[in-house]
């Protein structure tokens, strides 16, 4: 009984430290399970269902053009990153589903320095953000999100670049979700699962004005399904997605002039 007794309070004891130490920052661990630990004099051996034993990096990483290691001082992002847009500083707007360690109030949204720490521009949505682009004095956001900063505004977003507030008089109002954007000069080209923009026909594709967010409606290609991605080159636009036609023709893959 007192061999017992004293293993008990042995345990309590190596549980009481146990709980009392801080885990040290940037600690390597698993992927999965770790059911099986052994030592020798030199190594010390881990056995379970895993398949990496690294760097906790979180949902977003930096590392260099040649070397594979990733840069340990970059933020610590928790959930999922869908988009990042340079700040032209050597710094990153990223957007996504996700919190960040160590803060109580950005979500989804953040701005990082180019020395790796986030900065104090700090708006908020209630969802997904799919992408983000930037000019001079705007981000401009699009996604699954309903609300930005407390305002109800649906699907696509103008937020000042310094004071992470909202412009709360520009809204394009697509009605359902964009899934992506690009900026040429005084025009956002828009991409997604809507049919309607500001209650006007206009689907799954949108040209608008980037200062005032209105539709420009002689720019309506009208693909027959939705579209996923835009890119700009030149005088032309190339969309891609799920569409098998548009208006004049082709399907899948589709470039038509801006």
């Amino acid at each position: 009984m007192k061999k017992i007794f004293t293993l008990f309070l042995l345990s309590i004891l190596a549980f009481h430290v146990a709980l009392s130490r801080t885990l040290k920052p940037n600690t390597w661990g698993f992927d999965g399970t770790v059911s099986a630990i052994v030592a020798d004099n030199s190594y010390t051996y881990f056995g379970g269902k895993f398949h990496y034993y690294g760097p906790p990096t979180g949902a977003i990483a930096k590392i260099t053009t040649h070397s594979n290691f990733p840069d340990m001082h970059y933020p610590v992002i928790n959930g999922t990153v869908y988009t990042i847009a340079p700040d032209g500083k050597g710094g990153w707007y990223i957007g996504g589903k996700f919190t960040i360690e160590g803060s109580q109030q950005q979500e989804n949204l953040a701005h990082i320095l180019g020395n790796g720490t986030i900065s104090s521009w700090d708006p908020t949505t209630d969802d997904i953000i799919n992408k983000i682009v930037v000019d001079d004095s705007a981000v401009y956001i699009g996604g699954y999100f309903q609300h930005v900063n407390g305002h109800k505004i649906k699907f696509l977003a103008k937020i000042n670049r310094l004071t992470g507030k909202l412009y709360t008089g520009w809204d394009p109002a697509p009605d359902e979700t964009v899934l992506d954007i690009a900026l040429r000069d005084s025009a956002l080209y828009i991409a997604g699962r809507f049919k309607d923009i500001d209650n006007q026909p206009q689907r799954y594709i949108a040209k608008i004005k980037k200062k005032s967010g209105s539709l420009i409606k002689k720019w309506s290609p009208l693909p027959n399904n939705v579209v996923h991605t835009i890119a700009l080159s030149g005088h032309n636009v190339y969309f891609g997605g799920e569409f098998t036609s548009i208006w004049s023709g082709g399907g899948g893959l589709l470039c038509c002039q801006s």
